[in-house]
């Protein structure tokens, strides 16, 4: 099809845009500001915009906008966001947050097919930009029912199927890379999500592998990492495998983590087994001047217990509860609860 619609220069500029999109460089521009730039190069279009759209409170939020084109950047983006605001029940002619199958990954000339339909937010945006009266062609990328980026261009002279043509040929690279820089950004906040909650626990917590390696672990996790007895990571495997831990150190829960596409990983909640923690409460009570209750708070505190529950198992008020655990941290020398448990973690303190 390409060979048949196409002429060879294109064509070969169509092939090194899909060697662009299949390369993954760190100092790489966005993919699609530099796909725009080609196209309106490719195609000798006025202008070219990628752009995805997401429900806002009274209106549609952009995304994200690439632009290329007279006027700039940030006057395109003004005038995506001016037209979608006075015209916001319907803005454009699909779905945006899922469009028509036959609407998905293939391009069509809107006007062509719909000549009477011109929404009001997109005259507002052709006007803004001086495109009013221009053809358009357009292609919604997408992964299943959701748009990747509307992508397409705006000229003078009326798009053929050359046109059509040339602008499917780049879409499975522009997708695949899509997809994949999709699941980048989401497996990064994915991952600082896991930390955030990591941290959130007041215990020791680590996400580890079925043999015991710690991928991640919480501040109250440190010592066991680095001042607790060798072979801790063997003592997870154990635990993992089903095998009793050292009783006289430390208890280990273990909660699979199962996602798609990956081993089975493990959440595992430690704490050290009663006996341990009684001694090592009696230690820092001695060295720090806590007082009985003091002390019975602390040792509930480090085994992960939040102040309603240690309320509720010593029989007092929560009140109660915090202004012990305020006293506690200022005589330990500790800011927060995180760094408390690992201080009572660490034997070597």
């Amino acid at each position: 099809m390409l060979d048949k619609y196409v002429e060879p220069p294109v064509r070969r500029r169509l092939e090194a845009l899909a060697i662009e999109l299949n390369t993954w460089r760190e100092d790489q521009p966005p993919v699609l500001e530099y796909t725009t730039k080609e196209l309106r190069e490719v195609m000798a279009m006025d202008a070219v915009a990628a752009h995805r759209l997401s429900p806002g409170a009274d209106s549609w939020d952009v995304d994200f906008l690439h632009w290329a084109g007279q006027g700039g950047q940030d006057h395109a983006r003004r005038s995506w966001e001016a037209g979608l605001e006075l015209h916001a029940e319907r803005p454009v002619g699909y779905d945006p947050m899922s469009p028509d199958e036959w609407q998905r990954n293939r391009a069509i000339r809107p006007r062509a097919r719909f000549p009477a339909v011109e929404t009001f937010a997109v005259h507002t945006l052709l006007t803004e930009l001086e495109l009013l009266g221009t053809d358009e062609i357009r292609i919604l990328v997408c992964d299943g029912p959701k748009i990747l980026t509307w992508l397409g261009g705006w000229r003078q002279v009326a798009f053929r199927r050359r046109d059509i043509v040339t602008l499917e040929a780049i879409l499975p690279s522009l997708q695949r890379r899509l997809i994949m820089e999709r699941d980048l950004a989401l497996s990064s906040l994915y991952l600082d999500g896991l930390r955030v909650a990591l941290e959130a626990i007041s215990g020791a917590a680590f996400v580890a592998t079925r043999r015991g390696t710690v991928l991640l672990a919480n501040e109250a996790a440190a010592p066991l990492l680095h001042g607790a007895p060798r072979g801790f990571n063997q003592a997870i495997a154990a635990s993992i495998r089903g095998e009793p831990p050292d009783k006289d150190y430390v208890q280990l829960r273990i909660q699979p983590i199962q996602a798609k596409g990956v081993p089975v990983h493990y959440l595992v909640l430690a704490v050290p087994a009663t006996p341990a923690r009684e001694r090592r409460a009696r230690e820092l009570s001695n060295a720090w001047g806590l007082t009985p209750r003091e002390s019975q708070v602390m040792a509930l505190a480090v085994n992960g217990s939040s102040n309603k529950d240690i309320a509720i198992e010593l029989r007092v008020g929560l009140r109660t509860v915090e202004l012990h655990m305020s006293r506690v941290l200022a005589k330990s020398g500790c800011a927060r609860r995180g760094e408390l448990t690992a201080r009572f973690w660490n034997l070597d303190d």
